[in-house]
């Protein structure tokens, strides 16, 4: 069967869903040839021991003797049994290779996301693409283990009993012929009814998952500021439309099913009536007559099988489209062709050899075509081992700036040089491997602190764990906790307060002792005396390291090497803390703004 007949015969859209889903099956096809032959030999067997038993009837009434009947109860009595045997195997490692596709599926789609992330996937709900890696995931397991082999079944176990049926009277097998062809094009009509309404189906699952995920993330929001009845009717309303869905869905699969009766009871009858007339008119033995039925009825049965699974093929197919369609996304940025040296260098134990000194030239950035630029014409030359502040109000850049150099994203135009190089010259792995990051926003995974913490480097050391903790002051907090560093943080750290979160954040990043440092608000969420600890401690961690910081209180940045103050995404002013207050520029209306805010409002008469 072609690509071409099956698209000439719209089995399939463009994308050719049914055939990319053959792909991953391929490696498992030893598993699910095995699966598809003990079906085979299960369906025959069942047909074997009907077919002997009507022969058995037959002879019984016709008063053969007792010893031409035993040797046929005995071959039903082995039949039955191998059809026990082959109906346990067969749907057993038909299942196993399923599962094993659906992990080889699984795997292969969160390397795919990995490298999208964030560019590609931050447009997209989240909920979307979860319902994506396990629902729609889940749903193909119908096709590899209900539809792929019972395909190959539904085709050798009817031409096998058509082809014996042909053997006892070919006008039997005309009339049979007529009826398989109208079943035949009930998985074709199935899915040309039903592609478009498991699209919607598939989409609505998703969006109501994503509502759900939502919800629960914000419940503090939603209880906070009495959202809870608008939340509500939201999820009702789209639960509702999932249900509208979902019974058009049962009506058509209840219409496929009566169709697909009708056709079975039809045919039955047809055949039946068909060879009784034959008996009658001499030209069939009457013991045939039987047999006949038999044949006809387990050409159907094997048919139906592919039927009934047909019904649900259409959401099938759609998950497959879902599932496709964020696979066949291209990366952002795309790997580069030089690799760092082997070389192992201080002050980190995941650094390597290149010099640590960042450099913008002509940087021009957007995150979308139909959005303004972000930067513009960006240019800065940071030398290895600095400290760099990036300052300026909301919406400057700064944390765009970030994620360049980590390479979420690529500039539209300019280049960034990272040792003198190119930063899209070297591996996206090595390359964020120099860079230890601080954020604002942290997020800790539901495991222990200590596996918070070695995130940081994954080959760490309990000792260096703890060491870690002591820098950012965090053990004496570890160690009074009933299980100490085994302690489970909960969902998104649900258990820990956000200076807690924000001082296993710098934990991390000491742990993991990068070239390059960035501290994005790094000391936001803590307290004052937590602060100046932890500034001190960040002061020395970036002794012999590159840092970058990001921050509004700018009483963090005075001793900064050089101020790097942003507006509407350019450098438009450069230079140590007093120098730029000299300038009574933008940095000095900052720094001015905020002692106001300070002082409760008063006014300043300068920045000084």
């Amino acid at each position: 069967m072609t690509r071409r007949w099956i698209r000439e015969h719209g089995f399939l859209s463009d994308d050719s869903e049914i055939l990319r889903l053959l792909d991953p099956i391929r490696p498992h096809l030893r598993l699910m040839g095995l699966a598809v032959f003990s079906e085979v030999l299960r369906q025959v067997s069942g047909i074997g021991v009907a077919v002997l038993g009507a022969v058995l009837f037959a002879r019984a009434v016709s008063g053969a003797p007792t010893s031409e009947l035993y040797p046929l109860a005995g071959s039903m009595i082995l039949l039955g049994l191998a059809r026990g045997a082959f109906g346990y195997l067969g749907p057993y490692l038909a299942h196993v290779a399923a599962y094993r596709i659906l992990v080889s599926l699984r795997d292969r789609f969160y390397s795919v996301m990995e490298p999208l992330a964030p560019a590609k996937l931050s447009p997209r709900r989240t909920g979307d693409v979860v319902s994506t890696a396990v629902s729609d995931i889940e749903l193909l397991e119908l096709f590899f283990a209900h539809t792929a082999g019972p395909a190959v079944v539904a085709i050798v176990v009817p031409v096998l009993a058509f082809s014996a049926l042909a053997a006892i009277s070919p006008r039997l097998a005309g009339v049979l012929l007529v009826y398989m062809m109208l079943l035949a094009t009930l998985p074709r009509f199935a899915f040309w009814i039903g592609s478009a309404l498991g699209s919607e189906l598939r989409e609505q699952i998703a969006h109501l998952n994503s509502q759900v995920l939502d919800s629960l993330q914000a419940m503090r929001e939603v209880l906070a500021f009495g959202y809870r009845d608008k939340q509500m009717d939201e999820l009702s309303g789209n639960s509702k439309a999932l249900i509208a869905l979902q019974a058009r869905q049962a009506r058509n699969m209840g219409l496929q099913g009566a169709l697909g009766i009708c056709i079975v009871s039809a045919g039955v009858i047809s055949v039946l009536l068909s060879a009784s007339l034959l008996v009658r008119q001499g030209s069939l033995s009457p013991s045939y007559l039987p047999v006949s039925v038999i044949l006809a009825g387990s050409v159907f049965t094997s048919l139906m099988g592919v039927v009934e699974t047909s019904k649900q093929l259409s959401q099938t197919m759609a998950g497959a489209r879902r599932l496709f369609r964020l696979l066949d996304l291209q990366p952002a940025v795309r790997e580069g062709a030089a690799e760092f040296s082997n070389v192992r260098a201080k002050p980190g134990p995941t650094s390597q050899a290149v010099e640590p000194s960042i450099a913008f030239e002509d940087v021009c950035f957007r995150y979308s075509p139909a959005e303004p630029r972000v930067l513009s014409k960006m240019r800065f030359d940071v030398p290895a081992g600095s400290t760099v502040a990036l300052v300026g109000q909301s919406g400057a850049g700064k944390s765009t700036v970030v994620s360049l150099m980590l390479r979420f994203w690529d500039p539209e135009a300019g280049r960034i040089l990272l040792g003198g190089r190119d930063i899209r010259c070297y591996s996206l792995d090595k390359l964020r491997l120099l860079f230890s990051v601080v954020s604002q926003d942290v997020f800790l995974f539901n495991q222990t602190i200590r596996e918070n913490i070695r995130i940081g480097r994954g080959d760490a050391s309990d000792m260096e764990v703890e060491d870690a903790a002591r820098k950012a002051r965090l053990h004496d907090f570890i160690v009074s906790l009933p299980h100490g560093y085994d302690t489970m943080v909960g969902e998104r750290g649900v258990g820990l307060s956000g200076g807690e979160r924000q001082r296993m954040a710098i934990a991390r990043a000491l742990l993991k002792g990068a070239p390059i440092l960035i501290l994005d608000e790094a000391t936001s969420s803590l307290d004052a005396e937590s602060e100046s600890y932890i500034r001190d401690t960040l002061r020395n961690a970036r002794a012999g390291r590159t840092t970058f910081m990001i921050a509004h209180r700018l009483s963090t940045v005075v001793d900064a090497d050089m101020i790097l103050v942003m507006k509407d995404g350019r450098v438009v002013e450069q230079g140590r803390h007093g120098d730029l207050l000299a300038l009574r520029g933008e940095y000095a209306r900052l720094v001015a703004a905020q002692r106001c805010a300070a002082d409760g409002g008063g006014q300043h008469p300068s920045p000084e």
